[in-house]
């Protein structure tokens, strides 16, 4: 699964998602593109929004933070997209990004999340 957090109140979003990335991996990085957003309403009626963004390593040795994972590392993306013990939505954006151009956001069908409060674009 692909690291992930909340923005703090008055925190920018790349600020958020760097802090999330060192805070349970240790990892340094960089922003580079964004990939993916998702939006949902959920069940309350709140919306909730998902953004995966596309980042470039500077520095570290990913290192799980215990406590929102047991494990932390860097894996081929070629076999990560065929191992069956990362999560579908993580193989399918790992496609998107090896077999697509993400630079142009456009409506995708993400099988099997296809109720109509669903929508993600890639």
């Amino acid at each position: 699964m692909i690291p992930g957090g909340h923005v703090e109140p008055g925190e920018n979003i790349d600020d958020a998602v760097l802090r999330e990335i060192k805070e349970e991996t240790s990892i340094e990085a960089s922003v580079k593109n964004i990939i993916s957003i998702r939006s949902i309403i959920l069940p309350d009626g709140n919306s909730e929004i998902y953004i995966v963004f596309l980042l470039d390593y500077i520095s570290g040795t990913p290192t799980s933070d215990g406590v929102e994972n047991d494990a932390a590392a860097f894996f081929d993306l070629n076999i990560a997209i065929n191992a069956e013990n990362v999560v579908y939505l993580s193989r399918y954006l790992i496609k998107k990004i090896l077999t697509a151009n993400y630079s142009k956001l456009s409506p995708d069908i993400l099988y099997p999340f296809s109720n109509s409060n669903y929508k993600l674009f890639c």
